[in-house]
């Protein structure tokens, strides 16, 4: 299935829109049998400064206007399975990316409190713009157990088909 997954996205690059994104997702992640994400993102601008003296800092801004909403299950092995709609608040259920992975063993740091976690896997279908999408995508992120709270940046790169020029008739 993984093989499968992989020449279709390289057979994309051919026939494909190429883009990538990067959102900051932020919500609620309950634990059990296996760990459901519920997180949400808006339209942001994320920079990455790198100083000379080699010091790297990040500035999200965030602005109103179109949403993302995003679901992770992870089971107990480590493989998980997601969705992220886009757009604004009445059609963002109408234009979605599925994906599927696996995940690191999460890492906790003692000093923060916090529970931190790592995540790769391929896209493997989109509704509404984003018919017909492969690609791959990743995640990090960390849970604040002190607050319930979760924050995420989930990065991708998708190949949407390109739509068939019209037929001269």
């Amino acid at each position: 299935m993984k093989a499968v997954l992989v020449v279709l996205c390289l057979i994309s690059i051919v026939c494909a829109d190429q883009f990538g994104f990067t959102l900051q997702y932020r919500g609620v992640c309950t634990f059990g049998a296996s760990t459901n994400c519920d997180m949400r993102a808006a339209t942001q601008t994320i920079q990455t400064n790198i100083s000379p003296d080699g010091t790297v800092s990040e500035n999200i801004d965030t602005v109103l206007g179109a949403l993302s909403q995003g679901f992770i299950t992870i089971d107990n092995t480590g493989n998980f399975n997601g969705n992220t709609t886009f757009g604004i608040h009445t059609t963002h259920a109408n234009h979605s990316l599925t994906f599927s992975g696996f995940t690191t063993p999460s890492v906790s740091e003692a000093d923060a409190g916090l529970q931190c976690f790592a995540g790769a896997g391929l896209i493997t279908s989109g509704v509404g713009s984003w018919a017909g999408a492969s690609g791959a995508i990743s995640f990090s992120g960390c849970l604040d157990p002190t607050i319930g709270y979760t924050t995420a940046i989930l990065v991708s790169r998708v190949f949407v088909p390109t739509p068939a020029p019209p037929m001269n008739q």
